[in-house]
């Protein structure tokens, strides 16, 4: 349950910064140097999320493989 609940709100976090990461990104020649550097970091962040969401995909698959061959007819 705690891989699973990790996981989603992980995966939900996630998503919100894809979306906030690219509508900044449209922005980004309008941005003060100092705001550049903050979205080189959320950057950053949202590719280290990214990795962390792996690990916990090949996690959740490990532990729920054998129920997924029972209902995959």
């Amino acid at each position: 349950e705690f891989y699973d609940f990790a996981y989603h709100g992980l995966r939900a976090e996630h998503n919100d910064l894809v979306h906030r990461v690219n509508d900044l990104e449209s922005s980004q020649a309008e941005m003060s140097d100092e705001e550049k550097k903050a979205f080189k970091r959320l950057q950053h962040y949202q590719s280290n999320r990214q990795r962390q969401i792996h690990r916990l995909e090949n996690v959740w698959r490990g532990l729920f493989s054998s129920v997924r061959k029972y209902l995959n007819f």
